[in-house]
């Protein structure tokens, strides 16, 4: 058995489901999911729930006591590993481990495991298991006909939100300016001059007055009755993506990718994912996709 201790909002889980299926499924062993992590509560962290339970995934929760003890790991693996009889692994940056498939059965994974390098061989299994459990809200499925109809659509992702209004938020990953934006923008016209832009954002009110004026521009529903998934699914069916630095985000040019194949696909995102941290961008994203 692997254990993926989730951490975060459903971008994140999703990238450590993934990785965890992937080495489970490389040692012909089961997963199980830690929540325990997504149970703590801080002024300084956005307040997260479990969320792959919308999906087809393949994988137990941990029991009671295994969450007491997975919430001390980060703190004390290898008192964790001696208890537990499992090895800990703990992601040591935030590029791909080359030693993640060294790793043994009944090994604990605490990290982000943000590459798709971790999950490439198993790319249209996931496609399959992140498929939802229900159905779009009634406004939002007639908005998925009008992205899935337009061979010339293309998804802009405005995250604010936690990037604005929470300070530790804010200086990790910081709002992404208008240079970015725009610049992408002009980068998309030039790609396709019939292109439509269909806005999406947690903050979609801000996003029709900051990008008010603008012609062959479509904002997003963003009905208050829609499940999380739905924006993110939404934008995978468009033909091209602009993405934020969320991973959330990421996940959505993906499913566009998976979809649609990589080729004749314009994916744009952005060279600065966080506010001070470098990282290896092919580890990052895939090599088709445009940095700006």
């Amino acid at each position: 058995m692997i254990i993926s201790r989730l951490v975060g909002g459903l971008g994140n889980q999703m990238f450590q489901y993934a990785a965890g299926r992937a080495l489970a499924d490389c040692l012909g062993t089961s997963l199980r999911l830690d929540l325990s992590s997504l149970r703590s509560r801080s002024k300084s962290m956005t307040a997260r729930a479990y969320g792959l339970d919308s999906f087809h995934i393949n994988a137990e929760l941990s029991d009671p006591p295994e969450l007491l003890l997975s919430n001390l790991a980060p703190s004390f693996p290898s008192l964790i590993g001696w208890l537990n009889r499992r090895q800990v692994l703990t992601e040591s940056g935030l590029d791909y481990m080359p030693s993640f498939f060294r790793s043994p059965d009944e090994t604990v994974l605490i990290g982000y495991w943000q590459s798709h390098r971790y999950f490439a061989n198993i790319a249209g299994k996931l496609f399959t298991e992140f498929q939802p459990r229900t159905s779009l809200s009634p406004e939002n499925a007639a908005f998925a006909k009008l992205l899935s109809d337009d061979t010339h659509s293309l998804a802009l992702h405005i995250r604010r939100g936690d990037y604005v209004g929470l300070p530790s938020a804010s200086d990790f990953h910081g709002s992404l300016g208008d240079a970015y934006h725009w610049g992408a923008i002009k980068l998309a016209n030039q790609y396709d001059e019939n292109l439509k832009l269909f806005i999406f954002s947690d903050d979609i009110e801000w996003c029709r007055v900051h990008f008010c004026g603008m012609t062959n521009v479509v904002f997003a529903p963003s009905p208050a009755n829609a499940h999380p998934w739905e924006d993110m699914m939404l934008m995978g069916l468009c033909r091209g993506n602009i993405i934020a630095n969320s991973s959330y985000s990421w996940w959505s040019a993906w499913f566009g990718d998976m979809r649609y194949g990589a080729q004749n696909r314009l994916v744009i995102a952005p060279k600065r994912w966080f506010a001070r941290q470098t990282f290896c961008a092919a580890d990052r994203f895939p090599a088709h996709w445009t940095l700006i």
